[in-house]
């Protein structure tokens, strides 16, 4: 089972203290499929085990934006998951 971190990792590319330094192109690939709704892998866990809390953040505000979640949490998302039919934990699906 994934985990989800709390907190950004202190080199995310989205949202950390010290940024890893990743390319235009392969920010824009990487914030493309977040949108849509893949999640992505923190680069710091080499088991590949933690959703990246940097991608998911960006996931959130637009599922908020868009009124597909009612705030940008881990739990208004697991509630509108809940009132789809999903169970959530089970939806993940990385790249």
């Amino acid at each position: 089972m994934q985990r989800i971190n709390k907190k950004p990792c202190r080199t995310c590319p989205f949202a950390g203290e010290e940024p890893l330094d990743i390319t235009e192109g392969a920010r824009q690939e990487i914030v493309s499929y977040v949108i849509a709704g893949t999640n992505h892998l923190c680069h710091s866990d080499e088991s590949n085990q933690t959703v990246c809390r940097g991608g998911r953040d960006i996931y959130l505000r637009v599922a908020t934006m868009t009124g597909a979640i009612k705030a940008p949490t881990d739990e208004a998302l697991a509630e509108a998951m809940k009132e789809a039919g999903l169970i959530p934990g089970l939806h993940i699906n990385n790249c």
